[in-house]
């Protein structure tokens, strides 16, 4: 936020991830409301 970036701008300007994996992993639906992980 201090740098008024996405979390996806943010992890592929550090390279901490690749679009592709980014993509994979990231699941933004499960940051938007509330979510309880379960084991699937």
């Amino acid at each position: 936020m201090d740098h008024d970036q996405t979390l996806r701008q943010a992890a592929l300007e550090l390279g901490f991830v690749t679009e592709a994996e980014f993509d994979r992993i990231v699941d933004v639906r499960k940051m938007v409301k509330p979510y309880v992980a379960t084991e699937q």
